[in-house]
C-alpha cells in the first residue's frame, strides 16, 4: 500500500506526492479545495516576502520568496490562532459574523478590520474545540487573530 496520494482533476494528473505533502502544501487551488482548506484569497505579491490577500484585504509575510506562479494564499481552518499581541506578524482586529458547531469544535466566521455587515460577510474561518471557544465568546471585540507565516500555502492556479 502506497503512503502518496494521487489527485486527478479531468483526466489530468494535478498532484502525486506523500500524503503529508498533500495536505500541508497543496500545489494549486483544485489540490487545496479537495483537501478542505477553507481559507484561500487571490495574491499579488508586494514585494519578494510579502503578498496582499486580495479576498481577506490584508497583507501577509511569507516565509518563502514568493514563486511567479503563485496566484493564490491559503490557509487551514485549524492553523489560525487568537493572540493579544497586535503588533506580531501577520495579526489583524477580527469580529465573529456567524458560528456553526459539531459534536467538539466550532467553527468562526470572522470578518478582518472591522465589524461584519450581516453573517455573510466574513473572510476567513477558524477552528477552535469548544472548551476554547468557552473561554474566548465572552471578551470585547474586536479580536486578534493570527496567521502564522509558517501556515501560509503559496499556491497556483
Amino acid at each position: 500500500m502506497s503512503s502518496n496520494i494521487l489527485v486527478l482533476s479531468q483526466g489530468e494528473v494535478i498532484a502525486n506526492d506523500s500524503k503529508e505533502n498533500i495536505f500541508e502544501r497543496p500545489p494549486n487551488l483544485v489540490v487545496a479545495k479537495v483537501t478542505e482548506c477553507k481559507n484561500i484569497s487571490r495574491i499579488q505579491a508586494v514585494d519578494s516576502q510579502q503578498v496582499k490577500a486580495l479576498d481577506w484585504n490584508c497583507n501577509l509575510q511569507v516565509v518563502e520568496p514568493i514563486p511567479n506562479s503563485a496566484k493564490y494564499v491559503g490557509i487551514r481552518a485549524h492553523h489560525l490562532t487568537f493572540c493579544n499581541d497586535p503588533n506580531q506578524e501577520n495579526t489583524f482586529a477580527c469580529w465573529v459574523a456567524d458560528t456553526s458547531e459539531t459534536q467538539h469544535r466550532l467553527t468562526a466566521y470572522l470578518k478582518l478590520n472591522h465589524p461584519p455587515s450581516d453573517s455573510e460577510d466574513y473572510n476567513l474561518q477558524v477552528e477552535v474545540y469548544k472548551e476554547k471557544w468557552a473561554n474566548l465568546k465572552d471578551r470585547p471585540f474586536p479580536w486578534r487573530i493570527h496567521l502564522d507565516p509558517l501556515r501560509l500555502i503559496l499556491m497556483e492556479s
